[in-house]
């Protein structure tokens, strides 16, 4: 599962691998609940050896920390923000599919 950052950890922790996924979501976002399990699983694709360190999936319960989400200018949920080694490249809004995202996330890694 993601580690759920904060105001206080937020710019520490996107600097953990050169490529860092934060999930902004919240509990009663539909769309975010369908997000999860695609997420969850490509955690769990990304930890194998190959890819060990290179991607850290981190999310962002905007109930919980709306500073941290309007400061980074998130309208819509869920929204992903990638980080290429602590520097927010891109956005993607909305429910993605397991495939869609996981090509996209191989390519990000290829330009790191």
């Amino acid at each position: 599962m993601a580690k759920k950052t904060n105001e206080h950890a937020f710019e520490e922790d996107i600097k953990q691998a050169p490529l860092v996924v934060v999930d902004f979501f919240a509990d009663w976002c539909g769309p975010c609940k369908m997000m999860a399990p695609v997420l969850e699983q490509l955690e769990r694709d990304f930890s194998v050896k190959e890819y060990r360190g290179r991607v850290k999936f981190l999310s962002v319960d905007v109930e919980h920390h709306r500073k941290l989400a309007e400061d980074r200018n998130v309208m819509n949920l869920p929204t992903l923000m990638i980080f290429e080694n602590g520097v927010a490249k891109e956005k993607v809004v909305g429910y993605r599919k397991y495939g869609d995202l996981k090509r996209y996330l191989k390519e990000k890694l290829a330009e790191c």
